[in-house]
Order: structure tokens, then C-alpha cells, then sequence
């Protein structure tokens, strides 16, 4: 069950509704022609759309057939649902104009193993529930039910690639409560009367994908439009807009807000090699500028997502980490988009520091077919609470944290895995920003909020220094579930009367 590789796919969401009140969202995946007369809803269960059977999905298209794949209600992209399995499929087929349902996905087994391996999959200390996951997924290949591991259950087929086995291990780990659900309502589709009908469509949903040149950008919207500017936020690396919904949410509730996920991260596409003309512009970037992606590209592809909705207006930017690096190279390229920045954390390394960093903190992350790269990744992100950088292990490295909850490190274990590969490519392009070049080329009136155990929290000196007329301001937390401190902080200088620098 190879993950979709070969077809050309295109997201976007559709609105439910169980109760007219309240919109939520599907995710689906389109492949075809949109002219074709006849389009095909097709779902895969208990697994998300991105773990189909390509070669089924490739059968089903054609130049009169188009297909679209849907997550399943509270997997993948798709929101929870409190309503029956047949509502959903009506009103999912119904906006998309299809005709025929069709179910595809491995045999669920019984409700009682499911049950047994969602409590296998709640996040442990320890990490064994990402174990538990590969194991699963390479019994549902291999064994037919994947329970019954027993001559008579063999499949005659093999082991998928490990990139497929990655893909549907996450898919596991995304939401292990909903597991028995959602077998239990792919099993209800050989019941299904498909009736499609249409919902109100939201027009202005929490998450869309923007189309620009480089790619599909997931993004979040908080709050509308208002007197105030635009705000967007760029989240760190590695990791995505989720995180920080909830800060997001609550940035929104006097202005609208802008999350995107950068390209490579969360729900968005790969990125493209580098493209911006940082050769003629940004001199600064020096040999970087061949082949590898700079925070220039990240800049410009975020002014592309601006483009793409329509908001001309200049905007207020806050980042954080690798999001304020990006927001700070936006600002300086394109002056005229920004009212006001917000640097929620910012790196300057000595050379040597940035030496060591550059060649150890980035490891290649290599697919295994017994998942111990979930494993590396899982102790990764443990020992980035726990160490800076997170390899040096010992007390020059101390960090004044205790480890973090098994469900928050799951969280933050996700982001980096949801990235994969390309995790390392936004790292980079971070940890080779040339921030002290840049920083004194500043002209928007800017905000460095700072937190004492940041391990950026040291640069703060340094970053006055170069910019005299930068803000600075103490907050009192530290990461996606303790940001709610900054929020007042943050408010206040962009609403302030006048912040020129």
C-alpha cells in the first residue's frame, strides 16, 4: 500500500456540519481532471488519505473519472465528528460533485484489538507506543487480519517501502483514541446509501491551502478583518502553524491571523530548491546562495502566501525561532509589507558555535523499516528540552527544564516526523543566517521579547548592539504551551499609538 508518489494531487478542505450552527472541516485530496463528468469519493480507513493503494487510485482515473480521497472524520486533516458515518460521505460527496463511494484500506480486525492497540499507541516516557505503531502497521501488510499473526492469516504480499510504513505509522499516532471509530465506520460503508448533498459552505474557514508559485501552503486563519493589520505568525523549526493555535486564537480575537505552514513543514508541500535572488539583493549570504534554501526563500514564499490573499496592506509579523529569523529577513526585503515585527527569540552564533552546530545538530534522517528512526527522533526532541544543543549531553549543555509530559514531547515528536527529511532544510538555513549583517539593515519598528531560558535568550545584548532602536521586553514562557504570557506583551506593542524606530 505504497503512499501516493506518482498521481498529481491537489488539497483543500470542505464544510460539514452535524449541527447547521457549527461549520467543520474535511480534508480531501483530488486527482484528475476537473472536467471529467463523473467524480469518485473515495476513503481509506482507519488509516489518512495520503496511505492509499496508488495503483487502485491510478484504475479509477481516467479522462471521465475523477477522484477524490478523503480523510475520515478526526484523521488526517478532517475535523472530530458527532454525527452518523452517512451524513459525513453525503455532505463530503456532495461538495465535491461525486456520484459513486468507493472504501479502500486493509481489514480492521476485531473491536477488541483495536481497542487493546489504541492503549499501545497512548504516548509513554519512554517511547514504546512508536514501537507499537510500526509493528501494527507492518502486521497489516504482512497478516490478514493483522492480529492473527498465524500461517493461516499470511498475505501473499510484501513488506512496503519505509517510507509507506512511516507514513502510515503516523497515521496511527495522530489521534490513538479514534482508532476503534474509525474502523468502526469504514466497516459501516458496505452499508452505505450514498445520497450526496451540499452543506453551507464556510467562506472564510480556520485552515485552506493557497496556491503560489513554489507550492501548496496549508494555512490558519484566526479572527477577520479589522482596523488593525494583518498578522502573521511564523512558527519555528521543526514543527508547523498547530502548535500554536491556541496563541494564534488568542493574537485573533482584535485582528485577523495569518498561520501558514512553511514549505517542507506541517501539511505543506516540499519545497522547491533555492530560488530568491539573494546573489544580487543580500550579498551577505555569500556561498549559500548556489543551491541550498536560505531564510530568503522562506521570506519570499511567505510574501507569496500574502499575495495569494489578498492582503495588500502592510502586515504586522510575529515569529518565533527560525518563523522570527524569516520574519526579520521579510521585513528587510520587503519594508513596504510590514508595519510591525515581533522577534520572539533570535540567533546569534559565534563562529565556532555555529561551526559545531552546523555539523552535528542536523542528522540525516534516514527512514527505517523498523522505526527506529522514531525512536532517534523522539530522544531528539526530549534532549532539546533538555540540552542546548541537544547533543551536548553533559553539564556544559545543562538547561534549567525538567522533561517534558509524554503527550506534550508526543506533540512536539509529531511536528519534526510530519516534516521528515525535510525537517533539516529550514534548520539550516537558520543556523546559516548571517543575523548580525541583517539585523543593523532593520528599518520597521521591531519588538525582541525574550525568555531567560531560551537558549537564544543570550543574544539579546548582542541583537541591541546592532539595533539600537529595537524593543525589548522579558516574558515568562517558554514554548507552544506557555507562550500565553507573551500574548499581552506582543498585543501591546502592536496596538501601541507609535512604535517608530
Amino acid at each position: 500500500m505504497p503512499e501516493l508518489g506518482r498521481l498529481r494531487w491537489e488539497r483543500s478542505f470542505v464544510t460539514v456540519r452535524a449541527d447547521p450552527a457549527v461549520a467543520l472541516l474535511a480534508h480531501v485530496r483530488a486527482t484528475g481532471s476537473t472536467a471529467a463528468p463523473v467524480t469518485i469519493l473515495v476513503l481509506i480507513s482507519p488509516l489518512a488519505s495520503h496511505i492509499a493503494v496508488e495503483a487502485e487510485i491510478a484504475k479509477l482515473v481516467g479522462d471521465d473519472r475523477r477522484v477524490v480521497v478523503a480523510d475520515h472524520p478526526g484523521t488526517g486533516g478532517s475535523d472530530a465528528w458527532s454525527g452518523s458515518l452517512n451524513d459525513w460521505v453525503d455532505q463530503v460527496g456532495g461538495a465535491v460533485d461525486a456520484s459513486v463511494v468507493v472504501a479502500l484500506g486493509p481489514a480492521a480486525g476485531s473491536s477488541s484489538e483495536l481497542a487493546a492497540l489504541a492503549e499501545r499507541l497512548a504516548p509513554r516516557a519512554d517511547g514504546a507506543h512508536l514501537a507499537a505503531a510500526i509493528d501494527a502497521v507492518r502486521s497489516a501488510w504482512i497478516f490478514g487480519p493483522w492480529h492473527e499473526r498465524i500461517p493461516a492469516a499470511r498475505l501473499r504480499a510484501g513488506v512496503p517501502s519505509a517510507a509507506a510504513l512511516h507514513a502510515a505509522a503516523l497515521c496511527l499516532l495522530e489521534s490513538p483514541s479514534t482508532l476503534r471509530a474509525r474502523a468502526a465506520w469504514f466497516d459501516a460503508l458496505s452499508a452505505q446509501t450514498f445520497t450526496p448533498r451540499r452543506a453551507n459552505q464556510d467562506p472564510d474557514p480556520a485552515r485552506s491551502y493557497v496556491n503560489i508559485r513554489f507550492g501548496q501552503v496549508h494555512i490558519r486563519t484566526e479572527g477577520h478583518r479589522t482596523r488593525r493589520p494583518t498578522l502573521l505568525a511564523l512558527h519555528p523549526s521543526p514543527g508547523s502553524a498547530r502548535p500554536y493555535a491556541h496563541i494564534a486564537a488568542r493574537l485573533g480575537s482584535t485582528r485577523r491571523v495569518v498561520a501558514p505552514d512553511m514549505l517542507g513543514n506541517g501539511d505543506s508541500d516540499a519545497p522547491p530548491v533555492h530560488h530568491a535572488l539573494v546573489d544580487a539583493l543580500s550579498p551577505e549570504f555569500g556561498d549559500s546562495c548556489g543551491t541550498a534554501r536560505t531564510l530568503a526563500d522562506y521570506a519570499d514564499e511567505a510574501v507569496a502566501v500574502l499575495d495569494a490573499l489578498g492582503e495588500v496592506e502592510p502586515v504586522d509579523i510575529w515569529g518565533n525561532h527560525t518563523g522570527a529569523l524569516i520574519g526579520l529577513e521579510l521585513s528587510i526585503r520587503h519594508p513596504h509589507r510590514v508595519r510591525r515585527l515581533v522577534i520572539d527569540g533570535i540567533t546569534i552564533f559565534e563562529p565556532a558555535e555555529k561551526a559545531d552546530i552546523l555539523a552535528h545538530y542536523l542528522p540525516p534522517f534516514e527512514l527505517d523499516d523498523y522505526g527506529a528512526h522514531l525512536l532517534r527522533a523522539w530522544g531528539m526532541r526530549h534532549d532539546m528540552i533538555l540540552f542546548w544543543p541537544w547533543y551536548r549531553t553533559n553539564p556544559a549543555g545543562w538547561r534549567p527544564l525538567g522533561a517534558l509530559a509524554p503527550l506534550a514531547l508526543h506533540a512536539i515528536t509529531m511536528e519534526l516526523l510530519r516534516s521528515g527529511p525535510t525537517f533539516r532544510t529550514a534548520y539550516d538555513a537558520a543556523f546559516r543566517y548571517p543575523t548580525s549583517a541583517r539585523l543593523p539593515l532593520l528599518t520597521v519598528a521591531a519588538l525582541l521579547t525574550v525568555f531567560a531560558a531560551d537558549p537564544l535568550a543570550s543574544a539579546a545584548d548582542e541583537a541591541l548592539r546592532l539595533l539600537p532602536s529595537l524593543q525589548l521586553a522579558s516574558i515568562g514562557g517558554y514554548g507552544p504551551d506557555h507562550l500565553d504570557a507573551s500574548v499581552g506583551v506582543i498585543t501591546d506593542f502592536l496596538d501601541a499609538p507609535s512604535a517608530k524606530p
